[in-house]
């Protein structure tokens, strides 16, 4: 019996290497799988092993991403925009993993409509920065995402905006690189692999999650995955989580790394708490 049964691995930064400078809609990724990472993946699926990529994009632009990664093996199921699940075929369709994402947008329909004052409170903080922030709002006018110059300052913004009155106890953001992404604090990464798990009835001590920026910690903690691995280009932040739960750091950037780690644990040389 095969020790991973699950695997969920972030796409940029982790798979392929990433552009932290722009939004993923000006950086789709053409970046190929290397040689050892799909042997890794191939050997994972060939021995039962369910692959999912665990990602911050929107379906669309992680679609293109795939596209030119063109991995010898596809994975079985995607998770976007750090909450959408999505069932994902060998021809490239994909569909809805149950009432997840319906229940998903109703949340955070839910709570953009009823934060409707605080939003304007970070309306009112972003106008402060000037060209510094660029804002992207959805179809409600509403604040969505922000793009900032320098981590720096994303850290300054988000002290700030976590401070501001009126903020929703369910409101939450989730951070990549300098990028800042509005949020219903239920659902992220570490939950939505959650879901998976509980739907695949697949426990944390056969699921390894992999990943490398702040937005990957919420499935890095050793609850939903037992097995928890970065590669040597992670934030510091997500090194001492990692390292916290005697995970392992790879010495070797994104895709090498991420290989390695697939590679130590499904073949039982790394010990795990």
């Amino acid at each position: 019996m095969p020790l991973v049964k699950l695997l969920s691995t972030d796409f940029d930064g982790t798979l392929i290497e990433s552009s932290s400078t722009e939004p993923a809609f000006v950086f789709p990724g053409k970046e190929k799988c290397n040689e050892m990472l799909g042997l890794e993946l191939s050997e994972l699926i060939g021995e039962g092993g369910i692959w999912a990529i665990n990602t911050g994009r929107p379906l669309d632009l992680l679609l293109k991403g795939l596209e030119y990664f063109d991995a010898p093996v596809k994975p079985h199921y995607l998770i976007t925009s750090e909450r959408y699940i999505h069932r994902y075929h060998e021809h490239g369709d994909v569909e809805p993993l149950g009432d997840w994402n319906r229940r998903c947008d109703e949340e955070h329909d839910l709570l953009f409509k009823r934060a409707e004052r605080f939003f304007q409170r970070v309306h009112q903080l972003i106008a402060e920065y000037g060209e510094k922030v660029t804002c992207f709002e959805n179809i409600s006018g509403i604040p969505d995402e922000l793009l900032v110059t320098d981590e720096a300052l994303l850290d300054e913004l988000s002290a700030r905006i976590l401070a501001l009155p009126e903020r929703p106890a369910e409101f939450a953001f989730q951070r990549s690189h300098i990028h800042l992404h509005f949020c219903h604090g239920s659902y992220n990464k570490g939950s939505s692999l959650s879901e998976l798990s509980r739907f695949l009835s697949i426990q944390p001590e056969h699921t390894l999650a992999i990943g490398d920026y702040h937005n990957d910690i919420a499935m890095l903690t050793g609850e939903v995955a037992a097995m928890v691995a970065c590669p040597s280009n992670a934030h510091d932040i997500v090194k001492q989580t990692v390292k916290k739960i005697g995970g392992h750091v790879s010495l070797h950037p994104s895709s090498r790394g991420t290989a390695e780690a697939i590679g130590m644990y499904r073949k039982k040389t790394r010990a795990f708490c």
